[in-house]
């Protein structure tokens, strides 16, 4: 706590809304459609890479979050006051830091794919930036951020590079399908588990829910797109922005339109990101090939 009571005393109102832009790069929303990009209009083998780098460490964070429980700083220590504007965001638990971990598998999958040093740099800088960001705003301690970094490079790392130098064949994606179901299973059971018998409230629960919800989307999806699309990402500048308006536009716009859902619900939440990720990376690319926006891979 003592060092983020020596950042607090950095604070200015600029450089808050600053930290906060920069923050914002963590986020689950802004890394997802990173990937979307890449997977739809760059390299779709590594989009896959990239997605299930993700989610192969965030499910364990988000299990880490509701094993351990640690409070936020503002609720270790009432004296500690946090950036007022960061606070409203900062759901679940403190420990490990998701924004970290989101921005170190990010950071690692790119530097992984464009190899050259400006590049690699610039992701590096940019995951540092996102670290530094969270423990200025005062939502995550050092040891926060440490952990979730370490786990986004570490997991990220070894996850991509199995994943994009593996044979494409059925069998291999079967056992990528296989432990990503069970990572989810796993975290779906922790956070049920602990609602049922009232040790951790919806609040605290929802960022788990709503990965697990986004693993299960992506899983079907991945499924639907290595047995039936089978697109090619190539296409021109044209193509390529209507591909990720529809995609992220549409997956964007079900979040907001299932809020119809009752709310305060398991269930509803899994179900909310669960069809909005499977919208972006299997529904929306079908309709893309349908008109003319995708095309199939050559044999």
């Amino acid at each position: 706590m003592s060092f983020l009571r020596l950042l607090s005393e950095l604070r200015s109102p600029a450089l808050d809304w600053i930290m906060l832009g920069i923050s914002h790069i963590g986020t689950p929303y802004f890394v997802t459609a990173c990937i979307l990009i890449i997977y739809l209009c760059v390299n779709k083998k590594a989009g896959w890479g990239m997605f299930f780098a993700l989610l192969f460490a965030s499910l364990p964070a988000q299990g880490l979050k509701l094993i351990f429980r640690v409070p936020r700083p503002w609720n270790l220590d009432n004296t500690f006051v946090p950036v007022s504007a960061a606070v409203q965001s900062a759901g679940g638990y403190s420990f490990p830091s998701i924004h970290s971990q989101s921005a170190a598998s990010l950071a690692t999958t790119l530097s992984l794919y464009y190899k050259k040093t400006k590049a690699r740099t610039f992701f590096c800088l940019l995951m540092v930036l996102v670290l530094f960001s969270r423990m200025y705003l005062g939502c995550h301690t050092p040891s926060d951020v440490a952990a979730g970094a370490a786990i986004g490079i570490v997991i990220s790392l070894i996850v991509f590079r199995s994943f994009t130098k593996g044979a494409d064949s059925e069998k291999n994606d079967g056992l990528w399908v296989f432990f990503l179901t069970a990572f989810t299973a796993i975290v779906l059971f922790l956070a049920g588990a602990f609602l049922w018998n009232g040790t951790v409230d919806f609040l605290n629960a929802k960022d788990s829910l709503d990965t697990a919800g986004l693993s299960l989307g992506l899983t079907a999806a991945f499924i639907l797109e290595r047995r039936r699309l089978k697109f090619s990402a190539e296409g021109t500048l044209k193509e390529k922005l209507l591909r990720s308006l529809v995609s992220a536009g549409g997956g964007l716009l079900l979040l907001q339109v299932l809020h119809v859902l009752p709310d305060q619900s398991a269930a509803s939440d899994v179900t909310r990101y669960a069809v909005a990720a499977f919208w972006m990376a299997g529904i929306a690319p079908a309709i893309l090939i349908k008109c003319g926006l995708l095309r199939k891979e050559e044999a």
